[in-house]
């Protein structure tokens, strides 16, 4: 099923379903105005929005270690939390065996605390942020 929310001119060539909700009209005005994603986000430049990287994502699986890093080092509450739902549910948000860095987040948490920082995540993040301006997940 097509996500009602993500419609934008940039993205005409999609087909759309009509009707997903039984009497309600659909209405996707960035996309009547002519509207894309680059139109979007300039106009959040020039009206002074600045939207910050990753704001529903602070607890996606998906999520690769320089963003676990932002989290720990930009939403230290969030990421605290997120180690409480570990210890009380006995399960990671992270998946053995995806990389080298620790599993659970409250060993992750230490092993920034201790200063390792991952580079390569967050330079490989950056690039790709400048060039598609979202989640690798989210986007797909």
């Amino acid at each position: 099923m097509t996500d009602p929310f993500d419609r934008a001119r940039d993205e005409v060539d999609r087909d759309y379903e009509e009707g997903l909700i039984d009497g309600i009209e659909q209405r996707f005005p960035l996309r009547e105005w002519g509207m894309g994603e680059d139109d979007v986000q300039a106009t959040l430049r020039r009206f002074g929005v600045n939207v910050p990287n990753r704001t529903d994502c602070g607890r996606c699986y998906h999520q690769r270690i320089g963003e676990w890093f932002e989290l720990w080092r930009d939403h230290n509450d969030i990421f605290a939390d997120a180690i409480g739902d570990e210890d009380r549910h006995g399960h990671t948000y992270r998946s053995p065996g995806r990389d080298s860095w620790p599993v659970s987040l409250k060993e992750l948490g230490a092993t920034f605390a201790a200063g390792k920082v991952p580079t390569t995540s967050l330079t490989r993040m950056t690039r790709e942020r400048m060039a598609a301006g979202g989640c690798r997940v989210c986007s797909m």
